[in-house]
């Protein structure tokens, strides 16, 4: 087994978040991996992943997911050239759910019109959110 990827998948909703420096924005004390102890792996498609292995119980858990009350969705920096989270977005609008999109391209709204658009890059948009929901000012 590779100490590095061996796509193994573990059912636990209790893997410790990392630590986040927020004005560096560097972060430390990676979540590790059970069986090897290397840096685990997050469960999602990056662009340009080889490395990638689904798992049928990760999509029963997200198929469960999608069917639980959703309060807020925030969509951040999709194109929609893959329309995957847009898609998503869509379904949670439809049931109710609060969409905020952020993207600097107003073009970005097309597949679901979302209650708030921010037109602004994602750090710039986190940053002033921050400042509204906590007073820091982190950028």
């Amino acid at each position: 087994m590779s100490r590095y990827l061996h796509h193994q998948f573990w059912d636990d909703v209790s893997v410790p978040l990392c630590n986040l420096d927020n004005h560096t924005m560097k972060a430390s004390n990676f979540p590790s991996c059970t069986q090897c102890h290397g840096i685990a792996r997050p469960h999602i498609l990056m662009f340009g992943d080889g490395e990638y292995t689904g798992h049928p119980e990760q999509e029963i858990n997200f198929k469960n997911f999608l069917q639980e009350p959703v309060d807020l969705a925030i969509l951040v920096g999709s194109s929609g050239a893959v329309p995957t989270n847009d898609y998503i977005a869509l379904h949670l609008s439809k049931k109710g759910t609060v969409v905020i999109n952020i993207n600097p391209d107003t073009s970005s709204n097309q597949i679901v019109n979302t209650d708030l658009f921010i037109e602004m890059k994602s750090k710039d948009a986190f940053v002033e959110l921050n400042k509204i929901a906590f007073g820091d000012n982190i950028g």
